[in-house]
């Protein structure tokens, strides 16, 4: 009786993202229809994104970047 209930508990974890996308798959036709004439704008900025990123990567300035991300927001979740 355990192992039906772990197995259903699983079951219902692991299908309820797909069932909430698929009840919102209409919504989300309308919200991204709306924000595609912003399209050439967030494509931009993306990529503009990924390449910072990927010269932060290459220069090994992502420790800095962390360092200043943690002395601007001090809270730290406890482990």
């Amino acid at each position: 009786m355990d192992g039906a209930a772990l197995l259903f508990a699983y079951s219902l974890g692991l299908g309820m993202p797909f069932l909430i996308t698929a009840a919102l798959l209409s919504t989300a036709f309308d919200v991204l229809r709306s924000v595609g004439r912003y399209g050439r704008i967030i494509e931009t900025v993306s990529g503009a994104f990924l390449v910072v990123m990927g010269a932060a990567l290459l220069f090994d300035l992502v420790f800095r970047l962390n360092s200043w991300i943690l002395q601007v927001f001090p809270v730290r979740p406890a482990l």
